[in-house]
């Protein structure tokens, strides 16, 4: 009786330990913390992200797993900034969020995906950086990377959507690189 007394005495600290492991994993590999105010993308930048997804599977081929992080953003010289002065909180675009299911909406041939550290399994992977804003909403800058895992497929670029009549609509796109 003695020994059953002790293993169940063991078996929730084990688990304790096993739970705060994992948690500080987690946050050292800057995945974003659930429980986190940060970690959730606003209304707005999610109806972003479904006119990026909407407006890229009606101009792209095929399909692709949408990576379900987002990256962090770097536009020190981007061109297609022209004419556009961004809002930049200090490091609001280095972190990352989780991406919604809903962002794919009605879209078909794309889904999203956990793409984790290892060689990705999906043959077009479309990722999606952070967003950043002008002072007044009316433009949302990101870029977005699509990897294939056969030679010559991919593109990446810079993108700006403009908020139309409620609305937010591509209004141009540079690209930084194709493959």
């Amino acid at each position: 009786m003695i020994a059953s007394i002790q293993v169940h005495t063991i078996r929730p600290w084990f688990a304790i330990a096993i739970l705060l492991l994992t948690i500080t994993l987690t946050r050292a590999q800057g995945a974003p913390d659930p429980a986190s105010e940060e970690s959730v993308l606003s209304a707005e930048q999610i109806e972003v992200y479904k006119a990026f997804v909407n407006y890229y599977a009606r101009h792209s081929a095929g399909y692709a797993s949408i990576a379900d992080l987002t990256e962090p953003l770097n536009l020190r010289t981007d061109q297609c900034l022209s004419g556009i002065k961004l809002e930049n909180p200090p490091g609001k675009q280095d972190r990352v969020h989780s991406l919604p299911g809903q962002i794919v909406g009605q879209v078909r041939n794309f889904d999203l995906v956990t793409i984790g550290s290892t060689p990705s399994k999906y043959e077009r992977v479309l990722r999606l950086s952070e967003i950043a804003f002008d002072s007044q909403h009316r433009h949302a800058v990101f870029k977005y990377n699509l990897t294939c895992r056969v030679p010559l497929c991919g593109e990446g670029g810079t993108v700006v959507f403009e908020k139309v009549a409620g609305a937010w609509k591509h209004t141009r796109s540079c690209s930084n690189w194709i493959s």
